[in-house]
């Protein structure tokens, strides 16, 4: 029944094409090239007639994948016998084991060791000092900052008013001080006395209210600078024309005006990010001062950036360093404002230099000699029952008494794992209907990461298998692979973790 259906569509159009022939043969023939047409049709249909269900067959299992049992042997072969080195000349007396017996140096001998000498040369680069260097964006924003910093104290200064507020011969200058920043009662007790010529000053004492909450000592200085202030007062009064004098006290009036309003705006703002530095010992300078203490900080923010601050310093050093910058280019009644503001605007601007690191990290290696190991003849090299140690191993395995030798058991195993690391694959790229040659071309793709470990590169080859048979068969099948690799590469060949991840 089966081969009747199959023949039943090609039976049909036989029979349509034979219609077609005997209907329109006598006009064919009429016409040019008929007989050519003939020719086809005729050619057609025996071809169809040809045709039999055994062909059928044939074609459509030859759409199938098969997976060849050769291609399979020679896989788990090809990939044993790459992956598997350490078990091929595996010696039995082997770092960590017990000694059957007492082994003694047949002769002497001074062996390198090439493996400690790589393992000092490795902590010599890991323990390498780092190799720092300036980042100029932070020094650029450093400086931003520091030029902001002094704007805004030359725009309070310049809010407050200049002093001294007169010639210091008219007022000292700590009676110009006093004057400015007292408070608004004892600045009109002051007038009143002066006004009445000291009549008042034992009336208008030091009875107003908060007077009672000052220390002793505050309270001594605040009166002598009064009495000061009223004495030096009265004395120019009396020197002077009434209008000169009024216009000596309405300076003085302003100015205090202007001092009160602009530690107002003092107290509500702060300085980029660094909180309040500034406090009233900024409008206590002169001019002079003022430009001298500039040209100080920024000064010492220069060298103290040239030298570098490192990551970590603390804050305490940073000050200490501060204060011995400023102690010479700074007067002193600004150096403690000079060391704060350096303190809180300068940021550490050493960065690490890998390159530099790099060099210094090899040099390093290069500075340590090769590790030697001198045995005399009969000298013992390891007792029976001690465990055998690394140095031991050079010294078993130069003189051939390491007892290398296939390890049957170890090799079978490993052949096992790989079998079942290919299950693994086949199972997964099932769904992905790969050919023969797909299988070929993963075969010859994972047989290069062996290949590469074998000449003592300091990388594999997985990211490119990963890359290439995710891009050819799907990211399962490359995940798969890669991670199948990653597990039997270090079981099999003897390959650092670095390397591996590299």
């Amino acid at each position: 029944m089966r081969q009747i259906e199959q023949l039943g569509p090609a039976r049909s159009l036989r029979q349509h094409i034979t219609k077609i022939h005997n209907r329109g043969m006598k006009a064919d023939l009429d016409r040019p090239g008929g007989s050519l047409l003939n020719g086809w049709l005729r050619s057609t249909s025996a071809r169809l007639d040809s045709f039999t269900p055994s062909q059928s067959k044939t074609s459509k299992s030859f759409k199938n994948p098969a997976r060849s049992p050769l291609l399979l042997l020679i896989a788990v072969v090809s990939l044993s016998s790459t992956l598997g080195h350490r078990f091929y000349n595996q010696p039995k007396l082997d770092v960590g084991t017990l000694s059957p017996q007492t082994i003694k140096a047949p002769r002497t001998a001074s062996i390198a060791d090439y493996k400690t000498t790589e393992e000092q040369r490795t902590n010599a680069r890991i323990g390498a000092v780092a190799i720092l260097r300036l980042d100029p964006a932070v020094d650029r924003q450093i400086y931003q900052e520091l030029q902001l910093f002094l704007q805004q104290g030359n725009e309070m200064r310049s809010a407050a008013g200049s002093f001294p507020l007169v010639s210091t011969s008219i007022l000292s200058t700590a009676v110009q001080l006093y004057l400015r920043g007292c408070a608004e009662w004892e600045w009109r007790s002051i007038w009143a006395q002066v006004g009445d010529d000291g009549a008042t000053s034992g009336r208008l004492s030091w009875e107003s209210p908060g007077t009672r909450a000052q220390t002793a000592i505050g309270q001594g200085m605040a009166l002598s600078l009064r009495s000061d202030a009223v004495a030096q007062l009265q004395a120019y009064s009396r020197s002077v024309t009434a209008s000169e004098f009024k216009s000596l006290t309405d300076s003085i009036d302003l100015a205090r005006r202007r001092y009160l309003h602009t530690l107002d705006a003092m107290a509500k703002q702060s300085v980029s990010e660094y909180g309040l530095i500034y406090d009233t010992s900024l409008f206590d300078l002169s001019d002079a001062a003022w430009e001298e203490t500039q040209t100080g900080i920024s000064l010492a923010a220069k060298r103290m950036l040239a030298q570098g601050i490192p990551q970590g310093l603390p804050k305490e050093v940073l000050k200490e360093a501060a204060r011995l910058q400023v102690r010479d280019g700074v007067p002193s009644v600004s150096q403690a404002l000079a060391v704060e503001a350096l303190t809180a605007i300068l940021q550490p601007n050493l960065v690490r230099d890998p390159e530099g690191t790099k060099q210094l990290a090899e040099l390093a290696a290069q500075k340590v000699k090769p590790v030697t190991i001198v045995v005399e003849q009969g000298e013992t090299i390891v007792s029976e029952g001690e465990i055998i140690s690394g140095q031991d191993f050079v010294l078993l395995d130069y003189f051939g008494l390491s007892r290398r030798g296939v390890n049957w058991l170890g090799l079978a195993g490993f052949v096992c794992l790989v079998g079942g690391a290919i299950a693994i694959v086949l199972l997964v790229e099932r769904h992905y209907r790969l050919r023969r040659r797909d299988h070929l071309l993963l075969l010859l793709l994972t047989l290069s990461a062996p290949v590469l470990v074998s000449l003592g590169l300091p990388w594999t080859s997985l990211p490119a298998i990963g890359i290439l048979v995710g891009g050819f068969y799907g990211s399962a099948v490359g995940v798969t692979v890669v991670g199948l690799l990653s597990v039997v590469l270090p079981i099999g060949l003897e390959i650092d973790l670095i390397h591996l991840v590299a």
